[in-house]
């Protein structure tokens, strides 16, 4: 075509034209292809094999024969179908250039070609494969819809993710897993596997029902998640917990899990078996937790649908088994948790139960039988819709429990109901029986519907105690009581509502608020019930009971409303209550008291309320109802208002008894009194202005000793009196009073104050009762006493009479005397019993008349002419006037000379009738008589420095042992010739005790012939340090204290009616062999301090004290001095060991003896020195021959070895002095002087005769010597002497002869009990040195068998046998208690050898004071030699190895007798006197050491009952060790120093104390210029330091120093102070349960300020020693386990509450017995979980999961918020990836395409044609 190119403006009109024209055609073409490609092309693959996809020539839009070009125009896009068939097999690239979603893709039958993906590639419709091979590689694949594989087909899946989003069918072909991962997503499909392997499969973006066909097992992996419900009748597998987050798991039949360990399905469990048996197994699992609910399907016949559970199942939602339903429980626990669920069990049978994690209520219904355990815990509540609980143990509720429709409970023994139990009976017949249950309680409240006609409602109480908190109704149904209590306590408000139920015993304790009763209630509250205080009671109903009903209160009301009655009740005490009556009928008229607190109010308003007599009230308020009074008195103590209603007075008297008090309104009362006394302080009586008072009967308005004023309310304003009876008034001060009745009313001592109208003010008036000893009770031997008063009358002219009565009851009824006079002068008068009749006139009595031994009252008033008479005024205010008393006493002893355990009868006559009186033993033994020279001397050292009162110096017989009491009794005697009965003035400054001071005393002067003793006799308390009324001792009168034990008895005793007693008692303890030691009774009349003589005793000696002997030697060997003797004998023992008495020629057994027993009593300083004594004596000795060992004027070889033994060897073992190692040798040498060879043996002296003496230290000594220089001759000596002792000197019974002849061979002395002393302490002695070398046990076994044979003989011999030496019993007695206490001899033997030893030692005691010749002031003799050291020494050897604190001996019957209790603190108080030494004592200004007369003293702890220490001022030195000589220096407060010198002792220790120092300041203890410690004062600047050293005698000084440098010890921060607020109460702890090693507590929770509680106990009462803590915020009953206890163990518990760090009080403190193990304990009351929300953001968040890191923790879901970058890596996420194109390279649909064609067009429009090529 040609075309004209020149430009005309027709060509161009024209050529406009034709383009329209021609670009029309052209877009017309186009526009039909693209509407045949947007309409979802089918595109057939006709490409070369394995061309790529995204060719568009590929592709053929209709089927072809054969592969070849394509028609396509495009390649295939989203909405197209692609096509792979038979007629073109060849193979197929998905290229990336190829569209990543397309709609449907059919792989047909007959295709063999491959399809392989370069790309992902999603299918929106369905995926079907019936031949050839789609390989997805490592690419993503999705099927939207459908996805099918036909037989003949290969798929193999992404090594990635493949995603179904609907069904999946396997009905054939190949499908490989390819490691990859097969995600199922969308809301629903089948899943159908025809059995194919898969390698993992997901659920990740699942919306709906999976069902999973039986061909499947599906692989999840570890830990997998399904959000969807699954229909599963395959298999899931794989690991860990699978979870399925939401819908139902419904398992049908057949469907299984596999593999994993635990469960979680939120949607539920639903099981099925409709085609095949479905028999689901779970026990595998450790738990399977159901967040939703199970349903178990009945299966369709002839099927089964069981279920086998796993060890752990849990349940929220509801549990339904249908009819036909298996369930195993296979020995595990099913869990009820979660919220609000139906229970429907079908009768299965359950292994255990629990509802742990239930967080609302479950309904339990009727064919459910749960299993519990042992004390189970449901946390909420609970509908028991027929369903039964089982268990043991306590059943608690935390929340609520309905119990209905034939609910049941099995095998529990305890219920607690926290909130509310109710019980209703609405389709069947329901009971409960708590019969045998403990505890029952119920937090809240108790209910009990009425049951539904025709179902009956039954509930049966425990038979102990039922506790209900707050509420308790009964609606109907029975109630059964059961015999049991109920109580109910709780501090909120309640009501109790009862139905006209019986009940056997009520209890209400309340803690606060109000609690009511209905009138529907009958309480029966048991005897003496007493209601919990701080609460209001509203009390409708009736309350019954006896004894004293006790209401307590704080302020808070009891109101007695409609139907209100108390009934049985001897008394009712309201304390610190209000009390309102309003409504009903009270009638407490029988009640012999009705008491309520003084200050409270007592309203009537409503109701009738009538009293019983003496009730006592507060205020009175009538403001309506009906009050009636009793019949006898009422005592108010407040005000009196009646503003209405009725007031019956009953003919009873209102009392008055307050101080101020006002009467408002007006009233008739029957009787009105009010007296008043000087301690009333105020006595006044208001009336309201107006009102008007009317008194029936008597008005008694009395001023006792003080005057009663009566006023109006308003000043000046009369209120008006009424009186219609007997009127009785005195000492009144009256105003503004009108009586408005016809007659004047007057009265005693009536003082007119103004605007009084009807008052008579000039009655007479009767004073001045006396003389004083007939008005204050006292005592009078007088038959005709005189009485005399004072009559007096307004009109001082007028004659008055008076009456005079005289009572001997004080309830003046019944006079004895009752006489009037005649008319006579005003003023004083005396009426004497027995007078003439005179003018007057006797109604009762007579002249001559005679007062009788008894008690008298008498009363008196005056009359004037016109019969006005005073009122009755009483001696001594009504009490005791005087008492008549015979002139003495007459008594008799039942024995004058006692003997131990034997009674004293005291009888006594003729004394005052029913008095008490004191008998006591006014003297003890006999009292040293020093000169006034001898004691001047002593006095100087008593008085002038500090000195100890237990000290032995001045004490009378039985004055030193009073550490066997609790109180200690200072006696000083200090005795001088003075004159006649002066007083004795001790200072309180003067005297101090270690632990107290005591008060000034003046001490009167006894009279003991030509001289004088001042006794001052105080009794001090230990533990007060104060004068006391001890049990020990009793203060009688005027300052004089007895002894009620052994020293200073004291028996009180009260006389008959007749003026008789008889009193029997027991002699003193502690007795001595003296005849003369007398005591003497009296009888003491505390009320006038007379004494009458009762009789003396003499003491029969029995018994000795073993401590009492020990002092008694004390003092014999260390303490005595001359001036303590009656006459001569000199200084003995410790001193003769310093002087030259012990003579220097010869050496006795006593004088060895006597070193031991100085070391027995801790003086080895004397020990030594007597050793040295010895050697001294040796050493003077001129050659061997010389040293003589002299015993009865004969050579002895024998003696010298014992005192070598006894006392050198000793002291050269401690101090290996080469001087005394050979005074050893030369005592060796000079013994075996004895030895004869003839008879190679040893003589006893100078001949040829043995004495069995030597066994008592001889071989000990040649055996010691032996070893010391290694010469054994000596051993070969030891055995010989040992040998013959058993083989001669023995005979076959075991006797001991006692001396031999070697020349003729034989016994110079057979009987002799000595001997057997001598040998058995020597056996014992001897083996105990030879028991441990082997090489003697031959030796060791002989000794044995002959002590057992000694032993024996000496405990079958007749006691009379051993008693013919004295003082060798001690001997005898110390080797059988040895051999007592030996464990090789048989136990029956040695209990025998120790009742010998026993009867023995107590024989010895007894002998050593067999002489008068002299008394010491123990009741023992002083002997003046030493013959007695031996037995002395192996007598204390013997108190000190058994009895070392004891006082114990049998008597002569065999029986026990313990004189004290060893146990017994022995430390007493000293008690120290600074004064000068004349009798009129100066007190210095401080106590102690006078620092003018300051010398060195040695002090010690010398004896067991007593403490001796040294005191200057502020500084106590008290040795523990040896003794501390103290010489002070100087005293100042910045030095202190003294000399401390050592003795006694090598390393001697002392306490050194001080006090009176500067406060927390450092103070050096120093030792020359050595500081030894460095150490600060407490508070009250005190301290001590402990000083052991070896020997010294060194200045020390006590300096004021400087503290040490401070430590780098970081400071710590301040303690915070608390701000929480208290806890206002204490919990109720009311019950514990206890089992064999555990216990359970049962206590009231408190209501405020409380964050936690407490539990402390031990097994100590009030002395903890465990305790736990844990919150509970509940509001009920709360009970704790305490685990792990002792058993058979008492424990005593108490709890608290606390709130932050601020703690509460203590609750009451129970005990029980049980319990072992470290306690633990165990809250079964779990708190509750309170999660607060905070208001949601904006933010987007999502619930996440975190994995548990083991199987038993519990999975809890967390708010996360996303826009905060997780960092937990703990529980790391998987997540898919779909990858899509966000720009799809593609064709242009319709549209687009229109749009192209009209934009080309104006583009072509608009641009100038291009010339033609």
């Amino acid at each position: 075509m040609t075309i004209d190119t020149s430009f005309t403006p027709l060509s161009c009109v024209r050529s406009f034209i034709l383009r329209i024209w021609f670009s029309c055609i052209i877009a017309f073409g186009l526009l039909v292809v693209s509407v045949a490609q947007v309409q979802a092309a089918t595109l057939y693959w006709v490409g070369n094999d394995g061309a790529n996809a995204s060719v568009a020539t590929n592709w053929m839009t209709t089927n072809p024969s054969g592969c070849g070009p394509g028609d396509s125009l495009t390649a295939p896009t989203s909405a197209d179908t692609i096509i792979f068939d038979a007629d073109c097999d060849n193979g197929a690239t998905i290229d990336t250039g190829f569209t990543a979603t397309v709609n449907t893709v059919n792989v047909n039958t007959g295709y063999s070609g491959t399809i392989s993906q370069a790309r992902d590639l999603s299918i929106s419709n369905t995926f079907t494969t019936s031949g050839g091979t789609w390989n997805v590689g490592n690419h993503a694949f999705a099927v939207t819809g459908g996805f099918s594989m036909n037989t003949g087909s290969v798929f193999v899946s992404s090594s990635s993710t493949a995603n179904f989003a609907n069904s999946f069918n396997v009905f054939g072909g190949t499908f490989t897993h390819n490691s990859g991962t097969l995600n199922f997503s969308g809301s629903g499909g089948a899943i159908n596997c025809n059995g194919i392997g898969l390698n993992l499969v997901t659920f990740v973006g699942q919306t709906g029902t999976k069902a999973v066909s039986a061909n499947c097992n599906l692989p999840l992996g570890t830990n997998p998640t399904i959000p969807q419900a699954i229909n599963l009748t395959g298999t899931l597998s794989g690991s860990g917990t699978l979870t399925v987050s939401a819908g139902t798991f419904h398992v049908m039949n057949g469907g299984s899990l596999s593999g994993f360990t635990d469960i979680v399905l939120n949607g539920g469990l639903t099981l099925s078996a409709t085609t095949s048996n479905n028999n689901f197994d779970l026990s595998a699992f450790n738990s399977v937790d159901l967040n939703g609910g199970l349903t178990a399907n009945t299966p369709t016949n002839p099927f089964n649908n069981s279920l086998k559970a796993p060890a752990s199942f849990s349940v929220s939602g509801n549990f339904s088994l249908n009819s036909g339903v298996s369930y195993d429980a296979n020995n595990g626990t099913l869990i009820f948790d979660g919220g609000s669920a139906n229970l429907s069990c079908n009768g299965v049978v359950f292994h255990a139960v629990s509802f742990t994690g239930q967080t609302s209520t479950k309904t339990i219904n009727n064919n459910c039988e749960l299993p519990l355990g042992n004390d189970p815990v449901i946390p909420n509540g609970i509908i028991l819709n027929g369903g039964r609980l089982t268990g043991t143990g306590l059943l608690t509720f935390q929340n609520s429990l309905t119990y209905q429709n034939g609910a049941s409970l099995g095998g529990f023994s305890g219920l607690a109901v926290n909130i509310t139990l109710t019980m209703n009976a609405a389709t069947t017949n329901t009971s409960l029986d708590l019969g045998s249950y403990s505890p029952v309680t119920i937090g809240n409240s108790f209910i009990m519907n009425a049951p539904t006609n025709p179902y009956t409602l039954n509930f049966t109480a425990p038979s102990n105690l039922m506790v209900v908190a707050t509420n308790f109704t009964i609606n109907g149904g029975t109630f059964t009581h059961n015999n049991g209590t109920l109580r109910f306590t709780h501090n909120g408000s309640g009501t109790i509502s009862c139905n006209n139920t019986p009940f056997h015993l009520v209890q209400i304790a309340p803690m606060g608020n109000t609690k009511t009763i209905s009138s529907n209630c009958t309480l029966p509250l048991g005897d003496n019930p007493s209601l919990t205080s701080n609460a209001n009671y509203n009390i409708n109903g009736r309350l019954t009971g006896s004894g004293t009903l006790t209401i307590p209160g704080n302020g808070t009301t009891v109101t007695f409303g409609s139907g209100s009655d108390l009934d049985g009740f001897s008394a009712v005490v309201f304390n610190n209550n209000n009390v309102t009556i309003n409504g009903g009928t009270l009638n407490t008229a029988d009640f012999p008291t009705f008491t309520m607190s003084t200050t409270r109010n007592f309203t009537v308003t409503t109701g009738n309320i009538t009293l019983p007599d003496n009730a006592t009230l507060g205020n009175v308020i009538i403001n309506g109802g009906a009050f009636t009074a009793p019949a006898g008195n009422l005592s108010v103590y407040g005000n009196w208002t009646n503003s209405g209603g009725t007031f019956a007075h009953n003919n009873g008297t209102v009392v008055l008894s307050g101080n101020a008090q006002t009467v408002n309104g007006s009233t008739t009362f029957y009787g009105l009194n009010k007296t008043v006394t000087p301690a009333t302080t105020q006595p006044l009586l208001t009336f309201a202005a107006g009102s008007t008072q009317t008194i029936v009967g008597p008005w008694t308005l009395w001023g006792n000793g003080a005057t009663l004023s009566l006023r109006s309310s308003i000043d000046g304003t009369q209120w008006n009196i009424n009186p219609q009876g007997e009127t009785t008034l005195y000492n009144l001060s009256v105003k503004d009073s009108h009586n408005v009745s016809a007659e004047d009313v007057g009265g005693g001592g009536l003082i007119d104050d103004g605007n009084n109208t009807g008052w008579n003010f000039v009655a007479p008036t009767i004073d001045n009762l006396g003389p004083p000893n007939k008005v204050d009770g006292s005592v009078t031997t007088e038959h005709q006493p005189s009485l005399t008063f004072t009559t007096a009358a307004t009109d001082p002219l007028i004659p008055l009479r008076y009456r005079i009565q005289v009572f001997n009851n004080p309830s003046f009824t019944n006079p004895i005397i009752d006489y009037t006079s005649d008319l006579r002068t005003q003023g004083s008068q005396t009426f004497t019993v027995g007078q003439a009749v005179g003018t007057g006139s006797y109604t009762v009595g007579f002249s001559g008349q005679q007062l009788y031994y008894d008690t008298y009252y008498w009363q008196v008033q005056s009359i004037d002419q016109t019969n006005s008479a005073s009122i009755f005024l009483r001696a001594n205010a009504g009490n005791v006037a005087f008492q008549v008393i015979p002139q003495q006493g007459n008594f008799t002893l039942s024995t004058t000379q006692p003997s131990i355990g034997q009674d004293l009868t005291v009888t006594g006559h003729s004394l005052i009738p029913n008095h008490t009186y004191y008998l006591f033993n006014s003297s003890g033994g006999p009292v040293k008589n020093y000169t006034a020279t001898t004691y001047q001397s002593e006095s100087a050292t008593l008085f002038s420095t500090t000195q100890t009162f237990n000290s032995d110096a001045g004490r009378d017989n039985f004055s030193h042992a009073f550490t066997e009491f609790d109180n200690v009794l200072v006696l000083l005697r200090y005795y001088d010739d003075v004159s006649a009965s002066p007083l004795f003035n001790i200072a309180a400054s003067t005297i101090s005790f270690v632990n107290g001071n005591v008060t000034a005393e003046t001490v009167p002067v006894n009279s003991e012939g030509t001289s004088s003793w001042i006794v001052w006799n105080h009794v001090f308390n230990k533990s007060t340090g104060t004068p006391a009324d001890g049990w020990a001792f009793e203060k009688i009168a005027n300052n004089v204290y007895f002894n009620q034990q052994a020293k200073y008895p004291m028996w009180a005793v009260t006389t008959d009616s007749t003026g008789g007693f008889q009193k029997t008692i027991s002699s003193p303890r502690t007795q001595s062999n003296r005849n003369d030691l007398t005591f003497t009774f009296e009888l003491l009349n505390p009320s006038d301090s007379s004494r009458d003589t009762v009789g003396t005793i003499t003491l029969q000696p029995n018994y000795q004290n073993a401590r009492s002997v020990a002092n008694m030697l004390r003092l014999h060997y260390i303490d005595i001095r001359p001036e303590y003797l009656d006459q001569g004998g000199g200084g003995l023992f410790a001193n003769l060991v310093y002087n030259d008495t012990l003579a220097s020629n010869f050496i006795d057994w006593d004088n060895g003896f006597i070193g031991g027993i100085f070391h027995l009593f801790g003086r080895d300083d004397l020990r030594t020195a007597t050793a040295y004594r010895l050697r001294e004596t040796i050493r003077q000795g001129v050659g061997v021959n010389n040293l003589y060992c002299n015993f009865i004027s004969q050579n002895n070889y024998t003696d010298c070895a014992f005192a070598a033994w006894v006392t050198v060897i000793p002291v050269y073992e401690q101090n290996h002095d080469p001087l005394l190692r050979q005074a050893m040798v030369d005592i060796l040498d000079y013994t075996m002087l004895g030895y004869n060879p003839t008879y190679n043996n040893f003589a006893h002296t100078p001949g040829t005769v043995f004495w069995i003496d030597a066994a008592g230290g001889k071989p000990q000594f040649y055996w010691y010597m032996a070893e010391l220089l290694g010469d054994d001759i000596y051993k070969t000596h030891a055995r010989r002497m040992i040998n013959f002792i058993i083989d001669t000197m023995q005979d076959s019974q075991g006797w001991f002869n006692g001396r031999y002849n070697f020349a003729n061979g034989t016994f110079t002395q057979t009987y002799w009990s000595g001997a057997q002393g001598w040998a058995g302490v020597g056996l014992l002695e001897f083996r105990d040195i030879i028991k441990n070398d082997s090489a003697e046990q031959a030796l060791v076994d002989k000794i044995n068998t002959s002590l057992e044979k000694f032993a024996d003989n000496m405990a079958s011999r007749p006691i009379a046998d051993l008693e013919d030496d004295s003082r060798r019993r001690s001997y005898i007695a110390y080797a059988l208690l040895w051999l007592a206490n030996d464990p090789i001899f048989p136990v029956a033997k040695r209990q025998v050898w120790q009742q010998r030893g026993d009867q023995l030692l107590l024989n010895a005691f007894q002998s050593m004071n067999a002489s008068t010749a002299q008394l010491n002031q123990y009741g023992l003799t002083f002997y003046s030699n030493f013959a007695q050291s031996f037995p002395d020494y192996y007598m204390l050897k013997l108190l000190h190895q058994f009895y070392p604190d004891t006082e114990f001996f049998p008597n002569s019957t065999g029986q026990t007798y313990t004189f004290s209790d060893p146990t017994r603190n022995h430390s007493i108080y000293q008690a120290y006197v600074t004064s000068s030494t004349s009798i009129d004592w100066v007190p210095s200004s401080t106590f102690g050491m006078n620092a003018q007369v300051e010398q060195t003293r040695f002090v010690g702890s010398s004896q067991p009952d007593q403490i001796i220490k040294f005191e200057k001022r502020d500084m106590t030195v008290t040795p523990n060790l040896g003794d501390v000589g103290v010489t002070v220096l100087q005293w100042q407060e910045n030095l202190r120093e003294w000399r401390m010198t050592s003795s006694g002792n090598p390393y001697p220790r002392a306490v050194i104390s001080f006090s009176g120092l500067k406060a927390n300041t450092y103070y050096q203890f120093n030792r020359g210029n050595q500081v030894l410690q460095l150490l600060p004062t407490d508070s009250d600047g005190t301290l001590t330091f402990s000083y052991v050293g070896g020997n010294y005698d060194d200045i020390f000084s006590l300096t004021e120093g400087s503290p040490p440098p401070p430590t780098d010890t970081p400071s710590l921060p301040a303690a915070p102070g608390c701000s929480a607020e208290r806890p206002t109460s204490a919990p109720d702890l009311f019950q514990i349960n206890a089992q064999s090693n555990s216990v359970r507590l049962f206590f009231t929770p408190i209501t405020n300020n409380r964050s936690y509680y407490s539990v402390s106990y031990g097994t100590s009462s009030d002395q903890p020693e465990y305790g736990v803590e844990f919150s509970n915020d509940q509001d009920g009953v709360i009970s704790v386990d305490i685990l792990d206890l002792k058993p058979n163990t008492t424990y005593y518990f108490k709890v608290r509450a606390g709130n932050g760090c601020m703690p509460g009080d203590w609750s009451n403190e129970l005990a029980v017995k049980t319990g072992q193990r470290v306690p633990s304990f165990k809250l079964l009351s779990l708190p509750k979980v309170f999660t607060q929300l905070n208001q949601w953001s904006d933010k987007t968040v999502t619930l996440t999961t975190h994995a548990s890191t083991s199987d038993s923790d519990t999975t809890l879901p967390v708010i996360t918020d996303l826009t905060t970058e997780s960092t937990n890596n703990d529980s790391p996420t998987q997540e898919t990836t779909f990858e899509t194109d966000r720009n799809p390279q593609r064709s242009p649909n319709f549209f687009q395409r229109i749009g192209e064609f009209f934009r080309h067009i104006f583009q072509q429009v608009t641009q100038p044609f291009a010339p033609a090529q």
